[in-house]
């Protein structure tokens, strides 16, 4: 099996496949929203933060230590934060290998290589499968103003909601921590509101919102 050294570079980047893929499940299958069909990558001073939406549901977690995005991978930024838009496929087979995934991608190929987490302190990482990506060409939103304002634990409720989000939520969690998890809901202030979304703490990190269903 070959071998790789992922360096950090300007131009690489370096993620855990788990949190591209869990968020994921919020993208847009709506062409004409382009912008919203892929991962934002967003580096902040304080870390970097993996999100998706399409509008109605939006999901996001915070990526662990040792993730990585070069300043030349970037497309977007602003006084607070910069980052880019990630797509491809989420079927890729590559993707599908048991073990800590890693994506290492290079932004001035358009390739990236699929790599497991060595059982040591090796700096070579077994490859398992190499895809192709793209950065989309487009501004994301500013995803922070849809985030809830109050706590969890606020006014916990059953709030209106589309059932085909929550199996999405679903979906998510199963690949984020590697089994099925029931997403606990919570409502926020006032009705209409996003609805947030609050995980077991075996799902610690991953965090949603979801408009609720207008009735």
């Amino acid at each position: 099996m070959k071998t790789v050294n992922p360096i950090q570079t300007e131009t690489t980047f370096f993620l855990p496949a788990r949190a591209a893929l869990a968020v994921g499940h919020a993208i847009t299958s709506d062409k004409t929203r382009y912008y919203l069909g892929g991962v934002y990558i967003e580096s902040e001073t304080t870390g970097l933060t993996a999100i998706a939406t399409d509008g109605h549901l939006m999901l996001w977690a915070p990526l662990p230590e040792g993730a990585h995005v070069g300043e030349k991978v970037s497309t977007q930024s602003d006084d607070v934060s910069r980052g880019f838009i990630l797509a491809m496929d989420h079927g890729d087979k590559a993707l599908r290998a048991k073990g800590d995934l890693w994506i290492y991608g290079d932004a001035e190929s358009g390739i990236a290589q699929v790599l497991t987490r060595p059982q040591d302190d090796s700096p070579l990482w077994p490859r398992v499968g190499v895809l192709e990506f793209s950065r989309v060409d487009g501004s994301f939103p500013n995803w922070r103003r849809v985030r809830p304002q109050a706590s969890p634990g606020d006014s916990a409720c059953a709030p209106s909601v589309d059932l085909r989000h929550v199996a999405r939520l679903h979906a998510a969690a199963k690949v984020y921590i590697g089994n099925g998890v029931c997403p606990a809901l919570f409502s926020t202030s006032a009705p209409g509101d996003p609805v947030r979304v609050g995980f077991s703490p075996t799902c610690e990190g991953l965090q949603g919102v979801i408009v609720p269903v207008r009735m």
